[in-house]
């Protein structure tokens, strides 16, 4: 008996925690095995057994496939027909940073090729954060940063505070990413709420010596 064999037995058997043995298969990375378990009716149920349990959020399937599974997997679940049709707004938001959390730059530039995912929506759960926020405060991969700049669905103008966020954090990288992609550069004189410019700001700040080498250089010192 094979491996598909077996999983299919196992699937039969009314006993089996179908997450559970889910969330091992996407772990191994076995597309064959993960197939499956995708088609079987009861597999987003909370019970875990076919068709047993309360609805819970599909996307914990999919953001544990970003963590952990390669990407033939995350392709496989994304393309779920029982997920595609509620991948929008908030959840997609979700998704895509879930993918900028792991640090996968091939995840990323897969979800931003699909239209389902926006680059410029606003995670509107209260705290109005927008991917840039999460960037920061994740302190994502340079190469990761470097892909969302160059995304021009992407609106520099409604990020004024951007530059502020990042030095604020003390994120040398990403300042310097957003710097060398020039479409910020506009946003150099921009003042914050106590009137401050991203260089005077991270002059006032101890252990900034780097970040404000850097904004002089881009000519930040000049506006």
């Amino acid at each position: 008996m094979n491996d598909v064999e077996a999983v299919t037995r196992l699937l039969a058997d009314s006993r089996t925690e179908l997450r559970v043995a889910l969330f091992i298969a996407l772990q191994n990375s076995n597309i064959e095995i993960v197939r499956p378990f995708l088609q079987h009716p009861g597999i987003y149920d909370a019970g875990g057994r076919g068709g047993q349990g309360v609805q819970e959020p599909w996307s914990d399937i999919l953001t544990f496939a970003i963590g952990s599974s390669t990407l033939d997997v995350v392709k496989l679940v994304l393309n779920d027909p029982r997920i595609g049709p509620k991948m929008t707004g908030d959840i997609s938001c979700i998704v895509l940073y879930s993918a900028i959390d792991w640090g996968r730059l091939e995840v990323v530039e897969l979800l931003l090729k699909d239209h389902r995912f926006d680059p410029s929506y606003h995670w509107t759960n209260g705290t109005g954060h927008t991917l840039f926020d999460r960037v920061i405060e994740k302190e994502a991969k340079p190469e990761i940063i470097r892909l969302l700049i160059r995304d021009t669905r992407f609106d520099v103008k409604s990020e004024d505070y951007l530059l502020h966020k990042a030095v604020r954090k003390g994120r040398l990288t990403t300042v310097s990413e957003l710097m060398s992609s020039g479409r910020f550069r506009q946003i150099l004189g921009v003042k914050d709420g106590n009137g401050q410019t991203a260089l005077e700001l991270a002059q006032s700040l101890p252990g900034l010596e780097d970040i404000v080498k850097l904004l002089e250089e881009t000519g930040a010192g000049s506006r």
